[in-house]
């Protein structure tokens, strides 16, 4: 019947990323921190993709990253800021879905980890979903932190996906979607 079939090859395809999963080599772990107010000045800006760009090595490594909040920050006003911007559709950008309050804000990861990061900072294509950060927490004096991972490129972007989903399903983010699309 063709339906076993299918069943049978889709479960030896999720073996197969399991198993991949498990053999996952996690190389690095680099951590950023920022001010929100700090995005208002093109100079920082440009001086902190810079020196991420010089940490990292899409030929060696895949990434996935993880923007997180201070404990001590009260997550209704980043919750009620990040709604009202949203909603607003302040400066007609494309705001990531909004979750649930929560301390990891997003996450993601991406072939082009700079543009990715500098997308969520505020400064890609308006139409581009993502964080939009100096768009709605700019008078907020918020510190985030950016953890970068890197995981050697053998695991199967099916398997990495799955992992990413994981990640995912374990933070639950504030903002942002599961799954890739």
């Amino acid at each position: 019947m063709e339906i076993e079939r299918v069943k049978k090859a889709t479960i030896n395809d999720l073996v197969l990323i399991i198993d991949d999963i498990k053999n996952i080599r996690f190389e690095e772990k680099l951590s950023y921190k920022f001010n929100t107010k700090d995005l208002q000045n093109d100079q920082f800006v440009e001086n902190f993709l810079n020196n991420i760009k010089k940490q990292i090595n899409h030929n060696k490594y895949k990434y996935l990253y993880i923007f997180c909040l201070p404990d001590d920050f009260p997550l209704d006003s980043i919750y009620n800021s990040y709604k009202n911007a949203k909603e607003s559709k302040k400066s007609e950008r494309a705001y990531a879905r909004l979750n649930r309050k929560s301390r990891c804000l997003y996450v993601g990861s991406s072939k082009g980890l700079i543009l990715r990061i500098k997308q969520h900072l505020g400064f890609g294509p308006k139409r581009t979903f993502a964080m939009q950060l100096c768009y709605w927490c700019e008078n907020l004096d918020l510190d985030i932190t950016l953890n970068t991972y890197a995981f050697g490129n053998s695991i199967s972007i099916k398997a990495f996906q799955a992992f990413e989903d994981g990640a995912w399903n374990s933070l639950k983010p504030m903002l942002g979607r599961q799954g890739k699309k």
